[in-house]
């Protein structure tokens, strides 16, 4: 038998589409003072009479979005899993419990490639595995955040927790612009980005200074960036181009031992 790249790409696919799924559920994590009183409270300067937007309650961020993540990462890992059994298949062998080889430290990376990988395999494929470097502090790094990430999803949700505010709707001042090109700005959603460091949110964390109450329009909206929690391997790394730039690793590892397998 000569194996399939298809069920390693197929994981692949449907991790992208869990991240385009997560994509359009962090979009809508939108909030303000008016729909959202106790994440989002306002305040006057005593001394300046500015309006400020503070953080009341710590938003609360949906369990969605952790089983979402939990869902992409597994679908990586069993691409990963998948690829490895095929290699097994093309070498003649049958499949058994086989996966990718993962480790902690490359010592055991190593030792588990010599001892139980490579006679499984293909000596050309055993070269490749080799050069995955898939190991903590290794070349395939991200290989083995994927595989840690799919451990802790299986005994916990992967927590997330909203960290600093994304972007703001901008408070366009009054009487600026003709009432119809408001209505269609507002339609549109734009959003700022701000120019200053993250910050894990926490009670009374100032959002955004009104710096002139009586012509700004009042209740603009922010997004807020969500991030990994309680996880060494991601603490505090923004959740969506985390993932990302998992994907980008998994497929490029399947996608180097495409040569190996004849065309689908």
């Amino acid at each position: 038998m000569a194996g399939s790249m298809r069920g390693p790409r197929a994981k692949v696919e449907r991790a992208k589409k869990h991240v385009g799924e997560l994509q359009a559920t962090l979009s809508g994590l939108v909030y303000s003072h008016t729909n959202n009183p106790d994440e989002i409270v306002t305040e006057d300067e005593p001394q300046t009479g500015n309006r400020l937007y503070k953080i009341g309650e710590i938003p609360k961020i949906p369990d969605e979005i952790a089983t979402i993540a939990g869902d992409t990462v597994h679908n990586l890992r069993a691409s990963l899993d998948l690829l490895f059994g095929q290699l097994v298949v093309a070498n003649g062998e049958q499949v058994g419990e086989d996966y990718l080889p993962i480790s902690n430290t490359r010592q055991k990376f190593v030792t588990r490639c010599k001892s139980q990988i490579k006679p499984r395999i293909g000596e050309d494929a055993f070269k490749l595995i080799c050069t995955t470097e898939a190991y903590r502090g290794g070349k395939g790094d991200a290989l083995w955040r994927v595989h840690r990430l799919d451990i802790e999803d299986k005994h916990r949700l992967l927590f997330v927790v909203a960290y600093d505010f994304y972007s703001f709707s901008p408070m366009i001042p009054t009487g600026v612009f003709p009432d119809e090109a408001m209505e269609a700005f507002e339609s549109m959603g734009i959003f700022l980005n701000p120019a200053r460091p993250r910050a894990r949110l926490e009670e009374g964390y100032v959002l955004l200074t009104d710096a002139d109450t009586s012509t700004q329009k009042t209740d603009p909206q922010f997004r807020l960036d969500v991030s990994f929690a309680e996880s060494e391997v991601v603490q505090g790394k923004p959740l969506l181009p985390s993932l990302v730039e998992l994907i980008q690793a998994v497929e490029g590892t399947v996608e180097a031992f495409a040569p190996l397998f004849e065309p689908i």
